[in-house]
């Protein structure tokens, strides 16, 4: 099961600022060279964790709408607004996660018990 924060067709942009980073780290060329690539291995790990689900190996949690609150945000009814959706979305999809809770819940009785 996989839980994201974004939904799946969140696109991260490349970091800005570069010239500000490049010169704060230009004793560290190889950080340079991560936050460059930053936006691509993430863009690349978002991508793949939907493999196992189209297989049908892996269940992916997603937001169903696009998520506008910031990592820092104090805000309470953005947070209000978050909750209530990861709630709307998880009522909608609530079967299939009795399925899986279920048959994982049987997997671990039969590995405890030798069957």
């Amino acid at each position: 099961m996989v839980i994201l924060s974004k939904n799946p067709d969140y696109v991260r942009k490349p970091q800005g600022m570069r010239r500000l980073y490049q010169r704060v780290c230009r004793s560290y060329p190889n950080i340079v060279d991560a936050i460059d690539r930053r936006h691509e291995v993430y863009n690349d790990n978002f991508r793949d964790v939907f493999s196992p689900k189209r297989e049908g190996s892996a269940f992916v949690f997603a937001a169903s709408e696009p998520i506008h609150v910031g990592t820092y945000s104090m805000k309470e009814d953005a947070e209000r607004g978050l909750y209530d959706l990861g709630l709307r979305n998880f009522f909608r999809k609530e079967s299939r996660f009795v399925g899986i809770f279920e048959h994982l819940t049987i997997n671990e009785y039969q590995q405890r018990k030798g069957i």
